[in-house]
């Protein structure tokens, strides 16, 4: 796996020209928001993150299986430590969710404020949503620390390497490749 190749496309096309020479029968899978443009390559667009549906009809364990909130409550386990969506978290969950627009990058930086706000206050303080998700981890590459560097960087898609690190997306592009 190659990823965020975009940065270096050039030595990236190198690269995994050079491997496939060397290895016909190996396949690569990069990460990009161009293509390569390497002989043989398939690009796969990777569709958005499931939302969860606006009304809360559903259950707590339908909710758990819904894509973008269980990225949520992976990363805000691994930020705090205790994180469960319960009854009286869901709707702010699904609410914060819905109003991130299924970003995985906006989810995994809301999900960290679960070391010191509550789901509902980081929804209350999603009025400016870009605002409240900055800063994070010092050790991060500065890409990861903000959506303000994402938000300026184009077209506003999103990474292919955020997506696929998001919980359930994995065999998504693993079914694609074995096709």
């Amino acid at each position: 796996m190659v990823d965020n190749c975009e940065y270096l496309l050039g030595a990236a096309a190198v690269l995994v020209t050079e491997v496939l020479k060397a290895a016909p029968g190996v396949r690569v899978i990069a990460t990009s928001r161009e293509p390569l443009s390497v002989p043989g390559e398939h690009v796969l667009p990777i569709p958005p993150l499931e939302l969860p549906r606006a009304q809360a009809d559903e259950s707590l364990d339908q909710l758990r299986q819904n894509e973008s909130v269980e990225l949520f409550t992976e990363r805000a386990s691994a930020a705090s430590g205790r994180f469960e969506p319960t009854a009286s978290n869901q709707g702010a969950v699904v609410d914060r969710c819905r109003r991130l627009d299924g970003l995985p990058v906006a989810i995994e930086l809301a999900a960290v404020r679960t070391r010191v706000l509550s789901p509902e206050q980081i929804l209350d303080r999603l009025g400016d949503r870009f605002a409240l998700l900055t800063g994070g981890s010092r050790a991060a590459l500065p890409r990861h620390q903000t959506l303000q560097t994402p938000r300026r960087g184009g077209d506003g898609s999103r990474r292919y390497s955020d997506i696929v690190r998001g919980a359930g997306l994995r065999s998504r592009v693993c079914e694609a490749v074995r096709r």
